[in-house]
């Protein structure tokens, strides 16, 4: 049986926000009882997170010619991680941080997530998503203890690849996506070699059992 946990959060200080250009930092001070020892309270404590919208993400793949459709966008955060690391050089570094996903964006007001991914697609490579066929494999918080990002995952199965958007995403965004259908086997050859790194393109792989 399952342990039910009550929360007995009891807020210390009202939490404090601050704004940079995109993103928002909440400090939460808090106390909260232990699950186990009754009346016993923990904290005081401190901690700070990322508030963040929700996303949602689509993986489209072709099973009848075993090809996946996949994206490559350069990454900030991960160029500079990568960029303290002595193992790798500029021009690697640059590469790296181009990293693979699956077609993603953030649920604007009023969306669902389907409605996302449907025009999600449309913006970053050009295809329509029928939302009646988009299986929902699970909605999953990547960071919990860092943000409160959450994002909502899903398949699309279709029966023939289509042509797609080499470069697509939208230019006011200043997006650079580079989108193409990749063999399960590249696929698998890129997992083998840990190049693909970004959690819910993972996550929807794995789905599909590779």
């Amino acid at each position: 049986m399952i342990n039910i946990l009550h929360a007995g959060y009891r807020q210390v200080e009202k939490a404090k926000t601050s704004k940079n250009f995109y993103l928002t930092t909440v400090v939460d001070e808090f106390a909260i009882l232990h699950p186990h020892e009754e009346n016993k309270e923990i904290g005081p404590a401190k901690r700070e997170f990322v508030k963040s919208r929700a996303a949602a993400c689509v993986l489209i793949y072709c099973p009848s010619e075993r090809k996946v459709l996949m994206s490559r966008q350069f990454r900030v955060p991960v160029f500079h991680d990568l960029s303290k690391d002595p193992r790798h050089n500029e021009d690697n570094i640059a590469d790296l941080a181009w990293i693979y996903e699956i077609v993603a964006g953030v649920v604007e007001d009023g969306e669902s997530g389907s409605e996302t991914v449907v025009r999600e697609a449309e913006e970053e490579v050009g295809i329509f998503v029928d939302p009646n066929n988009l299986n929902c494999i699970g909605k999953f918080y990547p960071s919990p203890g860092m943000t409160s990002e959450h994002w909502s995952v899903y398949t699309y199965e279709m029966d023939k690849t289509l042509a797609v958007m080499r470069n697509g995403g939208l230019p006011t965004e200043a997006e650079a996506i580079v989108s193409e259908w990749i063999t399960y086997e590249q696929v698998k050859e890129l997992l083998n070699q840990g190049r693909i790194i970004d959690a819910k393109t993972y996550i929807a792989l794995k789905s599909i059992g590779m």
